[in-house]
């Protein structure tokens, strides 16, 4: 980091909380992120394409935004530290305002373009204690109860109680991503064990997930991607619930032989891959035979290792427990008519259906934990049940092809390891 008054000269930029102060009437280009709809990537590059200069003012009648943080930079070099700079002023506060973050982006983004600097590229460097500014943005991120954040438009301001805000804001700035902004979210994701941003950010940007070349071309857009809950059990030693949703199973499988979905739970990155055995995505230690469908459970990097107490369900469709009606019967009609005026008794609610029998499995870990990166993972065979999963009528996949997964998981050792259960 460089001194800015060595660096600019008599015309440094005054002390940064002077500046956001000063920044309270300013009207930056820059506003928050459309979160209207949560799904859709946003492919903005509008910080760096602004051709707008920077306007130099005296420095007694000049504003932060944004000539009182850059000065009278003279170098590339010297822009690209003094961003640097601001951004981590930034995240070192406790909660920065809307107005501070949408000031600073706005202004850095500006002055990046003035000297032909690319601001995505500075916003996804590892320049702050090693991590990347969206690593500290997400474990600073505000919990929901205490998120207030104001979304600037043509009518004045609207309250969006949008605790991403500053997230989704960087992100866009940062499209596309690149491997060290992907890494550092994920991870910041894990630490704060927080699944519903992993999911929103797995939706809202291209990448962030990790799936097969043939699952992208197959599923396309997010509209039919996966869906995932995670339900954490307090006071429970580790104990919580996830609930899948799987597009296109069957398809995928055929495909891709594999089905794989991430999820957090217990400060630890989770997958549960469906493959084919034999296939390239397959655990290669499992001895089963090449075409059988398997189930493998394991923790992603930077997870701590664990013990595994788990039960995996996969939930029938409902079915009529009756036959649909056929064509009413004349005569029967009439018989009926002649009985309204008959005390009739109360009428039962027929049963609209029945759920089928669960295909459940157990996933355990023995003598060994799971540990990340697929160095060891549980595997289950679904010999028993491939048959009934791979027929085009099977009652467990419904007519959209979604395949509908419970996981409830203790992290406990167990006694006994499943027969079926193999650690990896």
């Amino acid at each position: 980091m460089i001194d800015k008054s060595q660096a600019f000269g008599d015309d440094a930029p005054p002390p940064y909380p002077h500046s956001l102060k000063a920044s309270s009437d300013s009207k930056p280009g820059l506003r928050p992120p459309d979160t209207s709809d949560p799904t859709s990537t946003s492919r903005s590059h509008s910080h760096s394409k602004r051709n707008s200069k920077i306007r130099v003012k005296p420095a007694a009648t000049s504003r932060w935004f944004p000539t009182s943080i850059f000065g009278l930079s003279k170098t590339a070099k010297q822009v690209r530290a003094t961003t640097q700079s601001v951004l981590r002023d930034l995240l070192s506060q406790a909660r920065p305002s809307e107005l501070e973050w949408i000031s600073v982006l706005d202004s850095c983004a500006e002055a990046c373009n003035a000297q032909g600097l690319d601001f995505s590229t500075i916003l996804q460097d590892p320049f702050i204690e090693g991590y990347s500014p969206i690593y500290w943005a997400i474990l600073k991120r505000p919990p929901t109860s205490a998120a207030s954040v104001t979304v600037k438009g043509d009518h004045g301001t609207t309250p969006s109680q949008d605790p991403d805000a500053l997230v989704l804001a960087i992100l866009d700035a940062c499209v596309p991503l690149n491997v060290q902004s992907i890494a550092d979210a994920r991870l910041a994701c894990m630490t704060v064990s927080n699944n519903a941003l992993f999911v929103r950010l797995g939706r809202r940007y291209e990448g962030f997930l990790q799936r097969l070349g043939t699952d992208v071309v197959l599923l396309g857009s997010t509209d039919v991607a996966d869906t995932v809950s995670v339900k954490e059990q307090p006071n429970s030693g580790g104990a919580f619930t996830v609930r899948f949703a799987l597009s296109q199973f069957q398809l995928r499988m055929r495909v891709s032989q594999s089905a794989k979905i991430e999820f957090i739970a217990s400060g630890r990155l989770w997958y549960l891959v469906f493959c084919v055995a034999g296939a390239s995505v397959a655990p290669n230690s499992h001895p089963g035979r090449p075409g059988e469908w398997l189930i493998a459970l394991g923790l992603d990097d930077h997870s701590p290792p664990t013990w595994v107490d788990a039960r995996l369900s996969i939930i029938g469709q409902s079915s009529p427990s009756s036959p649909p009606p056929s064509t009413p019967d004349p005569q029967a009609s009439a018989r009926k008519a002649t009985t309204l005026n008959r005390p009739q008794p109360p009428k039962k609610i027929p049963n609209s259906g029945k759920q089928r029998p669960l295909i459940s499995v157990p996933i355990r870990t023995s003598s060994f934990q799971i540990s990340p990166s697929g160095s060891r993972e549980i595997v289950v065979s679904l010999e028993k049940f491939s048959e009934t999963l791979q027929n085009d009528a099977s009652s467990y996949v419904d007519a959209e092809g979604t395949l509908n997964v419970q996981l409830e998981v203790h992290l406990r050792q167990t006694q006994e390891l499943h027969p079926n259960c193999i650690i990896c």
